[in-house]
Order: structure tokens, then sequence, then C-alpha cells
């Protein structure tokens, strides 16, 4: 049986209550078919988390790569901190505890947050943003509340 014959708000329907894992569903979805990867497409980027500087750097690269998708992101859960694996021992051989940042470090999180806040705005829902300790992630907060 074809899809093709439910109507088209039908079929989002159904892939937007199917995709509410971390992903996977909308990438399968999208190798179906055509049809169903311009239906999955959009929920590929629904809900996305980004932790630390260089995922930060990957992700503003995408949406500069490709603005549209920035309109099909609803939840962002935006952290400074670096992912480190979960045995909590990162590449340095450091504790999984979040470590001290330069002043360079602070500047390009700051300009990358406000750079996803931008292109993230029209569309966000819902945003948990995870500053590092003794940060002046307020400051970056603030960005939020500040005329354009």
């Amino acid at each position: 049986m074809s899809l093709d014959i439910f109507p088209t708000e039908i079929i989002q329907e159904i892939f937007l209550s199917a995709c509410l894992d971390d992903g996977r569903t909308a990438r399968v979805l999208c190798l179906v078919s055509k049809h169903c990867n311009n239906r999955a497409k959009p929920l590929l980027f629904r809900s996305i988390t980004v932790c630390g500087v260089a995922q930060m750097r990957a992700f503003v690269g995408l949406l500069h790569q490709d603005p549209g998708m920035a309109r099909t992101v609803r939840y962002l859960f935006l952290s400074e901190n670096d992912v480190t694996p979960r045995d909590g021992i990162d590449d340095s051989g450091s504790s999984g505890m979040a470590r001290y940042r330069d002043k360079d470090e602070i500047e390009d999180l700051e300009r990358l947050s406000s750079n996803i806040f931008q292109c993230l705005a029209p569309s966000l829902e819902i945003l948990s943003y995870a500053t590092l300790p003794h940060s002046n992630g307020i400051a970056r907060i603030h960005f939020l509340y500040s005329e354009p």
C-alpha cells in the first residue's frame, strides 16, 4: 500500500509521533523514499543537543550551510561544557570536571552561542542552556532579551 492515498497532514502527524527518539527514526524514514524524505527531513533537527565549542562551531556551520534547517529546530539543549566519554575521562586524561577556559575560548562561546540564538530564535520553543561554572553565561542569556 502506498502512502500517497493518505492526506499529507496525516502522514506528517504519524511521522511526528514516530520521531520522538534520538533521531534514528527520522534518519531511517528519510531513506525509505523521496516522498518520505520530504516529510521526515524537517524532523531530523527538531530536537538538538550541542555541547562545547567544537560542536557549536559545527552546528553554526550547518546553520549557515542550510538556513532553512534552522526553522525546523524546536528544542535546543546548549551546553558550554564539552562532551566527555561515559567513563568520565576525556582525551586529556583529566576527570569529567569542567576544565578552565581561556579568554579566547570564552569569546568563542559568546560569539557561537549568540550566533546560534540569532539563527534559531524565530522557531525555537524550548531552550536549555548550561553554562560553565564561574562563567559569565548570564551575559549570553541576556543577549536573548536584548533589543536588536
